[in-house]
């Protein structure tokens, strides 16, 4: 008990901001599409089902801004660019054109609700100092964004080498740590999950989870 009243006072204001996410949810994707469609009837909507995702086109570039906040009030976050002069990450700022598709991805998925006892992740060794120190922590908190920043979990060890294989490739970084997370040493309605929909055996948070709950299980070496 004593320990989780100082990590929840540790933990304050993310935990009040924990509380207020838990009155936020995604709205449904099909309903989401029909309030698209009557404030905006010429825009174009293409739902995918199967990864919970959309996108539209044929939008009217002028009041973009109206749009993105009124789909960004629904729960949903641009998350992919296509047009005929850059296909990538959205990003806020992005010239646009009539041609462009913009793929939209739910801010909330669907919610674990038996959470794991232990969970993992995978980091550069030149970065766990700093996580032994502050904990694993989104870095939208420091910064508003229109793509949320989440901190991504496995809960089988067993990929880690693959994926960190896949991350050097990307950045470089050659030695990675696997750490495990104990979620009984995090306060109780504290941390909550979500169902990584690109990821069928991951979970992500959008809230810090706190170092006292990690460790260092094995490095992998590229």
């Amino acid at each position: 008990m004593k320990l989780l009243n100082i990590l929840l006072s540790i933990y304050k204001e993310e935990y009040e901001v924990n509380l207020q996410e838990g009155l936020i949810k995604t709205t449904n994707i099909n309903k989401t599409s029909n309030i698209i469609k009557n404030n905006y009837p010429n825009l174009e909507i293409d739902i995918n089902k199967n990864n919970n995702t959309f996108k539209i086109k044929n939008f009217n570039t002028t009041n973009f801004n109206e749009l993105l906040k009124l789909i960004n009030n629904l729960g949903w976050f641009p998350s992919w660019v296509e047009s005929p002069f850059y296909n990538g990450k959205y990003f806020e700022g992005i010239e646009l054109n009539s041609t462009s598709q913009i793929r939209f991805e739910a801010k909330y998925d669907e919610k674990e609700e038996n959470i794991p006892n232990l969970l993992y992740h995978i980091s550069p060794t030149s970065n766990t100092p700093k996580i032994y120190k502050n904990g694993l922590a989104p870095k939208s908190r420091s910064k508003a964004s229109y793509h949320p920043e989440r901190v991504y979990l496995l809960k089988d060890p067993s990929q880690a080498e693959d994926l960190a294989d896949l991350f050097y490739q990307k950045t470089g970084e050659n030695i990675w740590d696997l750490l495990q997370i104990d979620t009984n040493k995090i306060p109780g309605d504290y941390l909550r999950l979500y169902k990584d929909p690109n990821y069928g055996n991951g979970y992500y948070t959008l809230n810090n989870i706190p170092p006292q709950s990690i460790k260092i299980i094995k490095k992998i070496f590229i």
